[in-house]
């Protein structure tokens, strides 16, 4: 054998062993981590744990069990693409951003029906009125500091109250680890009013939003009910319109803005608060709009509530508690929804979809939008009823076709 033809050969080896390297380097890239119970300090051995890659939802691609010291290995086949991880414990999932160049931590915790230690930490009504109609979003962010760390799981783990005559909304939810979902509310028997979400408040901090419209003349009287005790309790509403009555407790806040005011109560026990009352018309400000008059720096207006017994009342509210809340109903109940602005923007002039063409996910998604466009004010109150009232049909629509479907 020749050399010329052996250094062909030796050429020929050497470029397909470092195709394979580099196909291997590119197939191998994995995700790694642990698994620990929170609740009792030590590690989960024995948990599924699920990669979701995100993009048009939540898709399953790997799935690994941790061994027993509570570790886990999953492949990455596109390192570029965007993944969570997922652990179903005690029937409460916990997510976790996944990183390929260091290990994810995922903790889980225990789960009772009924936790010491869950308490809120502000709850804020974010009133907008018209000529026949108030449209109101509780903002509720409640603080699970159980010792040890719980969950409050189950169909009850969040109630609320609302007015008899209410009609409601929507309901958003979002965990401590900032994943948020339109979550459903049933009526509870045996109490008028009462409302049960089925959302676990894990440790740490959970935000809900209940919206709801009432029927509105110009006047009205509400008396909120408490599930939990509260450290801060506000009522925010359109510089038209009026605050009166209520507890003597019950002090305006400097808003620093002229488009809205705010009437704020702390240190409220669970029960009924007094009656208040509410006159004339107006509508809030966008939500981006109002945020900003207040901070904007988003990460130290959440990170301030934490350490927000060292404000005062007014402090807290105004530099700490609205911005957060603003900033949760702008930015976070929107995460896990790609191409979210163009599709919310074709919403209100879109022709009707055909239910057969529209699958219940894509209706879905499409009343998401919508809702988002509301609570940002980038819709006129007559589109979007119209389009509601488009979406609901079409939705019921398709429930009955998949109804004949299946006889």
């Amino acid at each position: 054998m020749s050399s010329a033809f052996r250094l062909l050969l030796l050429f020929i080896a050497l470029a397909f062993s470092g195709s394979s390297g580099a196909l291997a380097a590119k197939t191998e890239a994995v995700v790694t981590g642990t698994v620990r119970n929170g609740t009792h300090s030590r590690i989960a051995a024995g948990e599924d744990v699920v990669l979701l890659r995100l993009g048009n939802g939540m898709r399953e691609v790997a799935r690994a069990r941790t061994n027993t010291r509570g570790e886990f290995r999953l492949p990455l086949q596109d390192p570029s693409a965007s993944y969570l991880l997922r652990v179903i414990y005690a029937d409460v999932a916990y997510y976790a951003r996944v990183s390929s160049s260091s290990p994810v931590a995922v903790t889980v915790f225990d789960s009772r029906k009924r936790v010491g230690g869950v308490t809120g930490a502000a709850e804020i009504m974010r009133i907008s009125a018209s000529e026949h109609s108030m449209h109101v979003s509780d903002m509720y962010e409640l603080e699970n500091a159980s010792s040890p760390p719980v969950t409050q799981a189950g169909p009850q783990a969040f109630e609320f109250f609302l007015p008899t005559n209410a009609k409601l909304d929507t309901v958003l939810a979002a965990a401590p680890e900032g994943m948020a979902v339109l979550v459903s509310a049933r009526l509870l028997d045996g109490e008028s009013g009462r409302w049960a979400v089925d959302f676990p408040i894990r440790p740490g901090k959970t935000k809900f939003a209940v919206n709801y419209y009432l029927p509105y003349a110009g006047h009205i009287a509400l008396a909120p009910r408490i599930t939990f005790p509260e450290r801060q309790f506000a009522v925010m509403l359109p510089a038209g319109m009026t605050f009166s009555g209520g507890s003597p407790e019950y002090h305006e806040l400097p808003a620093g803005n002229s488009e809205f005011k705010v009437a704020a109560l702390k240190d409220v026990l669970p029960g009924a608060l007094a009656t208040f009352q509410l006159s004339g018309f107006g509508t809030l400000p966008p939500i981006g709009e109002s945020s900003a008059a207040h901070t904007t720096r988003p990460a130290s207006a959440i990170a301030g509530v934490a350490d927000s017994s060292r404000l005062t009342l007014t402090q807290t509210l105004v530099r700490v508690v609205l911005p957060t809340f603003l900033i949760f109903l702008a930015l976070v109940i929107v995460l896990g929804w790609q191409d979210r602005r163009s599709d919310a923007l074709r919403l209100a002039s879109a022709p009707p979809a055909s239910p057969r063409a529209a699958s219940p996910d894509v209706l879905k998604q499409e009343l998401w939008h919508l809702e988002v466009k509301r609570l940002q004010g980038s819709i006129t109150a007559e589109d979007y009823r119209s389009a509601r009232r488009r979406l609901d049909r079409n939705m019921r629509d398709k429930g009955r076709a998949a109804k004949v479907s299946a006889s």
